[in-house]
């Protein structure tokens, strides 16, 4: 089993342009507050080829089937 690391992606400061470690909060040259990263997990990654063959099976699934109708109630004894 292959195990890729995870694709890391500096956060550029707003203000300076230095890039950050994806886990700061402020930037280590001017202390600007830096954005939220934006993190792409393998899962998300439509160029993996296995994410693109789950969703064309999830695509091509069929619907589950429909739930048998409940039985009548028993109809009354007769004389």
């Amino acid at each position: 089993m292959c195990f890729r690391p995870a694709q890391v992606t500096m956060t550029a400061c707003p203000e300076c342009g230095k890039p950050n470690k994806p886990v700061s909060k402020v930037c280590e040259s001017c202390g600007a507050t830096l954005p939220e990263p934006n993190i792409v997990t393998m899962d998300d990654d439509p160029s993996n080829p296995a994410n693109a063959k789950r969703a064309a099976q999830q695509a091509a699934a069929p619907a589950a089937p429909a739930a048998p109708a409940a039985p009548a109630a028993p109809k009354p004894p007769t004389a």
